[in-house]
């Protein structure tokens, strides 16, 4: 058997939904939305999207503009209001670009490119 090394990185082109931006306690800027994707057999899913220092043009984006986001899967941990624990999937954005910013988008997948022929050297 071949050896391997994982990796994790998501792609994502879709439409952009409700983006919500706010400071934390730390100081950091934090964006939060979801994205339209196409899933199985052609129906739309939705996949939470988290980007800490946000660009500007992201929160004054109007809902359903197409946009595409690089970054990685977590799993985050938190405690509900009854005490128990819950956790959420969300993408952990490293960037995102308007799909019409060609030169960025080609950047951005660039890289990814760059980073997963790592894996297969």
């Amino acid at each position: 058997m071949d050896s391997w090394t994982p990796c994790n990185i998501a792609v994502l082109c879709g439409v952009i939904g409700d983006v919500s931006v706010r400071v934390l306690a730390s100081g950091d800027c934090l964006a939060t939305f979801a994205l339209r994707v196409p899933g199985p057999q052609a129906k739309a899913t939705s996949i939470p999207v988290v980007l800490f220092r946000p660009p500007a043009w992201l929160e004054d984006l109007a809902e359903e503009q197409q946009v595409v986001v690089v970054g990685t899967m977590q799993r985050r941990f938190f405690k509900l209001a009854s005490g128990a624990t819950g956790s959420s999937t969300e993408v952990l954005a490293g960037g995102v670009a308007r799909s019409r910013e060609t030169r960025r988008v080609t950047a951005m997948v660039r890289r990814t490119v760059e980073t997963l022929s790592e894996f297969a050297a």
